[in-house]
């Protein structure tokens, strides 16, 4: 299982990012990014939980006592896929098929008005 020092340094290079941006995003030096990831300085409580949230992962997969989930690039989601597959609410009630019909076409239709817009510019 790999170090905080280790799994730090992988966060930062899979996202591309220099020493000197997380440590501006934790409120660190880049020289203190680089002593974490060389595992002779550990971070405070405070910036293992700000690294976390930089990173998406949880504090536990950041110190080791879970593994990282794999970083995949989040897919869009489909709207009116999502409408079809998933039942809702509106104003407290599970919306009916024929609401969810409106809904979609409404979308639909504001999606060609914007697209068109564009167009236009």
């Amino acid at each position: 299982m790999a170090s905080f020092a280790e799994k730090l340094r992988n966060l930062r290079i899979n996202k591309g990012i220099g020493q000197k941006e997380v440590g501006a995003v934790i409120g660190v030096s880049d020289s203190s990014i680089r002593k974490y990831e060389s595992g002779t300085r550990t971070p405070n409580p405070e910036a293992i939980t700000k690294l976390a949230k930089f990173f998406d992962v949880t504090t536990d997969e950041l110190l080791g006592t879970t593994s990282l989930k794999p970083t995949e690039p989040k897919k869009p989601k489909d709207l009116l896929k999502l409408l079809e597959q998933e039942d809702y609410t509106l104003n407290g009630e599970i919306a009916s098929p024929e609401d969810k019909e409106k809904i979609a076409k409404m979308i639909e239709l504001m999606y060609w008005d914007a697209k068109e817009k564009n167009k236009r510019k």
